[in-house]
């Protein structure tokens, strides 16, 4: 029993999946086997080398753009 629990709570936490310079591509779990990434950080060549490599390599990410305040 303290087992599974230790299991799952590890489990549940955010996983760094790749880094691009100073960006980092994220794996944030939800609630049950639904996930969600996130892209943290980064200049604009880091960001655009994440989207590259997500294209080719993971197209079930998809990145949200945010608008920037001006």
């Amino acid at each position: 029993m303290k087992l599974k629990n230790r299991v799952l709570s590890n489990f549940r936490r955010p996983q760094v999946i790749a880094r691009f310079g100073s960006a980092k591509l994220i794996r944030c779990p939800l609630a049950g086997w639904r996930c969600h990434h996130e892209l943290v950080g980064g200049t604009a060549a880091d960001r655009t080398a994440a989207y590259e490599w997500a294209s080719l390599f993971a197209p079930e990410i998809v990145f949200q753009h945010f608008p920037h305040a001006a």
